[in-house]
Parts: C-alpha cells; structure tokens; sequence
C-alpha cells in the first residue's frame, strides 16, 4: 500500500492511494475416492488361471475394457493391492492465486459558513479490480470423485464508485435543541459483472439537552456477489434427500454446487433509530446507555435453494426446477443441481442495547489508583424471517443450528456480553461474559415437549431444545515500561475458562454451531508486547 495525503486552503483536505494484495491457495486431499474406477475395481471376477480381474476386461464387451483397472479387495484389513489401491483412489488437487487492485482518491471540507455551523463536504472516487485463478486436475474438473474435489476458478470482476457526502448543522444551542444535525451520502457503484447501482444514505441526530441524543438513519444498501459466487466452478457434495415421488425414502444425492455469472447485488432497505443518555448528574458522570431499533428488508438474497427443496418444488408441480433432478434408470435421485441464484428475500428486526459505566477510583480513594469500567452490549432479535422461491416463509429467530446458507441461518432471542475492567498502573486485569440464549435446533422442526410433536411425522425429531450458554474470559497486561517513547508489557489470557462444551447435537454438515459456540475449549495464551 502507498497513499499520499495533504491540506489544501481553507482547511480542505486530500487523500489518495494505491492498494495491492494476493493471496495463494493450495489444496491437497489425499486417498479421495475416484467413482468410476472404484465402482470397475470392486466389480471382480475370475479371470484365466485363478487370477482376479476386472468384470469389465472379463466380458465379452471389447468396448468397455479398461487396461489399467486392477481388483480392488474390500474384505479384511489392508488386503487390497497396492495397484488396485493406486487406481481407485487419487489426491485431489487445487491451487488458486486471488488479486486484489485498488486506487481511490477523496476530498473533504467544508462548503460554506451556514446559520448553525459549516456545511461539511466530502467527495471520493475508487476503482478496484478482483481476479482469481486457479487449476485442479482433470480428475477433479471431471467431477469424478466421490466428493470435495479441487475445482478450477478463472474470473475477474471490475468495480467503479464514485460518492458525494453532506452534513448540515440546523440548528445550535436554542430551547429544545442543544443541536440538530442531518447528513446524507450518496453512492454510484459500476459493476462489471452486474452493472451500476445506486445506494445513499439519510441520517438526523438531535440533542434536545445535554444528557439525551436521538439519532436515526434511512439507507438503502447493497452486497454485490464475490467473484467465487459469479465464476465459482461446479463442485460435488452430498445431501440426504427424501424422494417424494418414490414414498419419501431418503436418498444421499450427490449435489452440484458452483457459481453463478449472471447474479445480481442483494439490496437491502435498512432503518435505524436509537437514543443515547449521557447523564452528568446525581454521580453518573461515567454513565452512558444507548438503546437502537434497527428494521432490515434484503431482497434478491444469493443462497442456494437446496437440494431438497429442489426435489420437494419439482414433485409440486414447478416444472422449471426438474431439470435439475437427475434420475438414474430406476428412477432413483442420483444427482440435484444446486447453483448459487438471487433467491430470497429476509426481514429482520430487533434491539442493540449498551450500557457502559466507567468510575476514576482515585476520586473513591487516594490509595486505590485507576479505573473501573463495566459495559453491557446485547442485542434482543425479534424477526428474522426468511421467504424463500417456494414461497415459504419461516422465522429464524431462536434457531441455533450451523447454517447452512442465508436460508436457513438462525440467531439466539438474546445475545450479550458482559466485561468488567480494571485499568491500573502497571495491572489491567478483565473478565467477560458471553451468553446465548436457549432456543431450538431447528424452527422448521418439533421436538418433544413441543406443539404437535409426533414420531410418526417426518418433522418431528427426538432432541429440538437447545439450553442457554455462558462462557467466560479472563484477561491481563501487565507494563514493565511505559515512557511514551517505548513499551514493554506482558500479557495473559484464559479463554473459556469454564471449559463449557457447545452442544453436539445440531447437525446439518457439522455438529455444533461453531459460529455461536467455543469449539476449542479451555485454552491459554502468554506472551509480551513492544514499542520502541
């Protein structure tokens, strides 16, 4: 990175800059099953003279003959061939080098003196261009093994902003308002993949007194698909499916995943409004609470349908999906197609709440130095609703299973943390608090003690509920110097400190929810920190 940046007259300021990175990534997955030779090597027969051979050099059938295909012998430990090993399995390979250029430039000031204040301007332009390449083997962009092969990327998305910012002062220091302030952005972004899109921003603060601050804000915002969601490659999975078409008997399909040029950018409508105290009275100088309400609309959300809703939809009547059920001559799923598309649309609603409260202890006592800090954030979800192409719509909220994909991602009713802090000369020590409320594996399913429950219903499962959770940190520094010109400090930390376990019972592709929940367990760090 290199930027440049200065003042110019009348306190007006610039700044430009220049940004690269890469990153390259490898990938080797050993002893990965190859379908097709496995299924000719396991297929033995007796061939001429007591030997072994492949079903497929046995027959009469000079078409289908394989000249390197060698029996595969499943039974017994490690009775298999080295050569019928060799030809069954194989090491998937990928290798992908990503690139990032930026070059942005911005100006700032203010415009002209009005009756409350300056109006403040600010205008900025960017461009910036991702590109990531990549090889597999050919086994692997043959979609010849049995699952997670390498795949081949090759794609580069361009993108074009350019964006204006104004902040106005209306009103200072008169009765009912200590300030009033609106401000607003607007934003052009040019897509190479997508084309142009226009996002802004309106905002109003008010002070009607000291201690009280009321803000809101109205956007409109978006998230353009990454370059792996446009010219990602077609990778194989497996999903188990329940066929309607053949009495519901479950199914482990293979499920092509990959990306999608043609996606477009989500698009979201966001409101926020909040207040903040600040009282300076009755002692509470150190005290701060703010409460905000925020309200989410994104339409065209970029997720996958999944496999099962593809089967499901198609069985119903939406012919438009079939073409991506693959049967084989029995009729029996062999393969669902499965591609990123702008499928959803997701509300969300809920409440962020901070309480924060910081007491100097030597105002309390001239032989107890520092600070004590205490800070509360939480947040009380209260929709998040998901409609999908099918027309389904469910709320996730209270849904702690790992997603597995916008669709299907749930949040806890509450999450908090909670820290305590003393900052001292030499010691700081704190602790924190992290909790996830109690909720339900999945909403779509009913679980015993629930509403409906039956074990003769396929939505009805033995375990649902999913109890709170608490984990707790312990952290210290300790500065041996600290002259404003160099630092030395050693540092120590406990993470989970209870060693709470996460609940293994949430399976989808994994067995807890590693985006909620500690995973490692009990752990320490040490170490020292240096300036000079």
């Amino acid at each position: 990175m290199a930027g440049l940046n200065g003042e110019l007259a009348n306190g007006w300021n610039w700044d430009v800059y220049y940004q690269y990175g890469k990153t390259d990534y490898s990938q080797r997955q050993y002893n990965t099953r190859i379908n097709d030779n496995f299924a000719r090597a396991v297929d033995a027969v007796a061939g001429p003279g007591g030997t072994v051979v492949c079903r497929v050099n046995a027959d009469a059938n000079p078409a289908n003959d394989d000249p390197a295909c060698s029996p595969l012998n499943l039974f017994g430990q490690n009775n298999f061939s080295q050569a019928g090993k060799d030809y069954s399995f194989g090491t998937a390979l990928q290798d992908t080098e990503i690139s990032q250029h930026v070059v942005a430039a911005s100006l700032s000031g203010d415009l002209v003196d009005l009756w409350a204040g300056p109006l403040a301007f600010a205008t900025g332009a960017e461009y910036r261009k991702d590109r990531a390449f990549g090889t597999a083997d050919p086994i692997s962009i043959a979609q010849r093994f049995y699952t997670g092969p390498g795949a081949a990327i090759d794609g580069e998305l361009d993108v074009k902003e350019g964006f204006l910012e104004l902040g106005a002062p209306l009103l200072r220091d008169v009765p009912f308002a200590r300030s009033l302030d609106i401000n607003g952005a607007v934003r052009l972004t040019d897509y190479s993949s997508s084309g142009s899109v226009v996002t802004w921003k309106v905002g109003l603060t008010w002070e009607p007194a000291d201690p009280v601050r009321l803000r809101a804000t109205r956007s409109r915002d978006i998230r353009a698909p990454n370059i792996f969601e446009l010219f990602g490659p077609q990778q194989t999975s497996y999903q188990t499916v329940l066929d309607p078409a053949n009495a519901r008997s479950t199914v482990l399909a293979s499920t092509l995943l990959g990306g999608n040029p043609d996606l477009s950018p989500e698009i979201a409508d966001t409101l926020t409004v909040g207040v903040v105290l600040s009282p300076d009275f009755w002692g509470l100088e150190g005290l701060r609470l703010s409460v905000d309400y925020y309200d989410i609309k994104l339409k065209d959300a970029i997720t996958t349908l999944g496999s099962q809703a593809i089967v499901d939809l198609c069985f119903q009547g939406r012919t438009d999906l079939c073409p991506l059920v693959q049967r084989d001559p029995s009729g029996a799923i062999a393969a669902v197609i499965d591609t990123n598309q702008n499928l959803n649309q997701i509300n969300t609603r809920g409440i962020d709440f901070e309480l924060a409260y910081r007491l100097l202890l030597d105002g309390v006592s001239e032989n107890l130095p520092g600070a004590l800090s205490a800070r509360l954030l939480a947040t009380r979800a209260l929709k998040l609703e998901t409609l999908d192409s099918s027309g389904q719509a469910i709320d996730r909220v209270g849904q702690l299973a790992p997603p597995q994909s916008p669709a299907t991602g749930g949040v806890p009713k509450w999450q908090g943390t909670f820290s305590l802090t003393y900052e001292g000369d030499p010691l700081t020590l704190s602790s924190q608090i992290r909790y996830i409320s109690s909720g339900l594996r999945d909403n779509s399913l009913i679980g015993p003690g629930q509403q409906g429950y039956d074990p003769s219903l396929p939505n009805s499962v033995n375990i649902n509920k999913v109890p709170a959770f608490a984990y707790v940190d312990l952290n210290a520094q300790y500065a041996i110097l600290d002259d404003g010109a160099h630092m030395v400090e050693l540092f120590a930390a406990v993470t989970n400190l209870l060693d709470t376990d996460p609940p293994n019972y949430l399976p989808f592709f994994m067995p807890t929810n590693p985006v909620l929940y500690d995973v490692l367990g009990r752990r320490y760090r040490v170490g020292v920190r240096f300036e000079f």
